[in-house]
């Protein structure tokens, strides 16, 4: 039985030193495979650092020249409210003009209609005491009759009127 354990214990050693071997060689590998997954994290950290920082003095470019261009549309609205406030306040100032003009030219009408139509009663009253002279001078009564009508006639106005 010695043999077989001798045997047994051959194998066992030849066993152990074989996974001794295989677990040395594993440990390698696996350290190996450690050391180039670091390496390579290590560089594609590096180059990730790289892409970073261009892409953040792109985003900053663009910032710039977004605000470049919101300083310039503002810049031109305030041109244009500018330009059409002042035509607008011409416009105004044209309109109040007119207004004016307008005020004007109706008083004058209006003083125009007035001066007609005192002409129209003056001439009006003319012409009645033209008829009404015409009238008494052809009439066929006495001139006594006539002036004692006139004058009670002209009695009963002056009662009527308060003269």
């Amino acid at each position: 039985m010695t043999k077989i354990k001798e045997r047994t214990q051959a194998t066992l050693d030849n066993a152990q030193s074989s996974l001794q071997t295989g677990l040395t060689e594993a440990q390698e590998a696996v350290q190996a495979g450690l050391s180039k997954a670091q390496e390579v994290v290590g560089e594609q950290s590096h180059l990730m650092g790289k892409r970073l920082v261009k892409a953040q003095q792109k985003l900053s470019d663009v910032q710039e020249s977004v605000q470049e261009s919101m300083e310039q549309t503002r810049t031109k609205a305030m041109e244009v409210l500018s330009v059409g406030s002042t035509q607008a306040g011409k416009g105004f100032t044209k309109a109040g003009e007119n207004v004016k003009d307008m005020k004007e030219a109706l008083q004058e009408n209006y003083e125009h209609y007035q001066q007609k139509r005192q002409r129209a009663r003056t001439l009006f009253r003319l012409g009645l005491a033209v008829g009404v002279v015409l009238a008494l001078l052809y009439t066929p009564k006495p001139g006594a009759e006539v002036r004692s009508q006139l004058f009670v006639q002209w009695q009963a106005y002056r009662a009527r009127f308060g003269f």
